[in-house]
């Protein structure tokens, strides 16, 4: 049994979690001869029918056992893979609209393994902007690597001795594990080239007049910053940083000076019809205040242009091995004998669960 939860997740600039939903899918493989009659017991923190939401399933499950006791699924599987049950989960609570003073709080407890904070308008002319990838500590699986293959996901009531085989070193209930992290940061449409594209982690793929740039980091360059973190509470942090090219590019031009004078820069040429040598320098410190304010408009032009090229957001993918964002979790798989049919006596059927959470570009984080 695989149950994988997909992600839909939006952050507001400030962190604060807008919308955080997870919809969850109950893969059953049963290869079994005979006719085997299961009961499958599923729980949550705050318990399943206040968790779950729009739940769905196959037409083998007896809906009336479900009604009577929500989390138990009584069913007698198809032969073969097939998916069991879809469901929808609110990670913020159904009533996170009548709590916004906790939502600092709601955002810490939905647990990302991966996090992003974008910063825009740095720089002298606020063209450069920074994307700082942060890595949840929680995630780090390296102390389950030295368990090597051996371990496992944790037992449920009824699953036996033999749980099931971990996905290599790590991803389990214990020491969930991050695979490669992908972030993607969209940009508006006046981009037409990124400069100076800097990674401290990871690869990044982008090309003059691409809507947007890649940053990947692969579950190999993860596990080397989780072991760098040496288990610090803040996690395994990486920054990307780029400069904005727009499609126009403002060009510094000569300004004519002031009257009496002419030429472009900090030289003036005396000038007879100017008045003499006394006025002649009054009129050089005002060009030089003329030129300081003329370079503080340009500047300032330029920094409302590359506003507008800024990026306004950034997404998140990634897949996590040993974990479900929503606290769903398998307590028993029995095999009804006295209702089964052809099993044999003394057999008994390995029983097995996995749990995978994945985000494809699912959390998005508004800057």
């Amino acid at each position: 049994m695989d149950i994988v939860e997909t992600l839909n997740i939006t952050l507001a600039p400030s962190g604060i979690p807008l919308s955080a939903l997870a919809f969850g899918t109950i893969a059953f493989t049963a290869k079994v001869s005979g006719v085997p009659d299961l009961m499958l017991q599923l729980n949550a923190p705050g318990g399943i029918a206040n968790t779950i939401s729009l739940p769905v399933f196959h037409p083998c499950v007896r809906l009336a056992r479900w009604r009577e006791k929500p989390g138990e699924l009584s069913f007698v599987p198809p032969d073969g893979r097939f998916v069991l049950a879809g469901y929808e989960v609110d990670l913020l609570g159904g009533d996170s609209l009548l709590f916004s003073a906790s939502a600092t709080k709601q955002a810490s407890s939905l647990n990302l393994p991966a996090i992003v904070q974008v910063r825009t308008g740095l720089g002298p002319i606020g063209a450069e902007f920074e994307v700082r990838l942060t890595l949840s500590s929680r995630f780090n699986s390296s102390s389950s690597a030295a368990s090597g293959p051996s371990s496992s996901f944790p037992r449920a009531a009824g699953l036996g001795s033999r749980s099931s085989t971990a996905f290599g070193a790590g991803g389990t209930s214990a020491h969930p594990s991050v695979d490669e992290v992908i972030v993607n940061v969209p940009l508006p449409a006046g981009v037409r080239n990124i400069t100076d594209l800097r990674a401290s982690k990871g690869d990044t793929q982008y090309a003059p007049g691409d809507a947007g740039v890649g940053w990947r980091i692969s579950g190999k360059d993860v596990a080397t910053l989780m072991a760098s973190s040496h288990g610090g509470a803040i996690g395994a942090l990486a920054t990307l940083r780029g400069s904005v090219v727009g499609s126009e590019e403002d060009e510094d031009t000569g300004q004519a000076g002031p009257a009496g004078f002419s030429g472009g820069g900090d030289k003036w040429e005396y000038n007879e019809d100017g008045g003499g040598y006394q006025t002649a320098t009054l009129e050089v410190e005002q060009s030089k205040g003329y030129q300081h304010e003329q370079q503080m408009e340009r500047k300032n032009a330029k920094v409302k242009m590359n506003k507008v090229l800024m990026p306004s957001s950034a997404t998140i993918s990634f897949s996590v091995k040993g974990w479900l964002a929503s606290g769903v979790r398998v307590d028993s798989l029995l095999v009804d004998a006295k209702k089964s049919r052809g099993l044999g006596s003394g057999v008994t059927p390995y029983k097995g669960v996995k749990y995978f959470t994945v985000s494809r570009k699912g959390v998005e984080v508004r800057c």
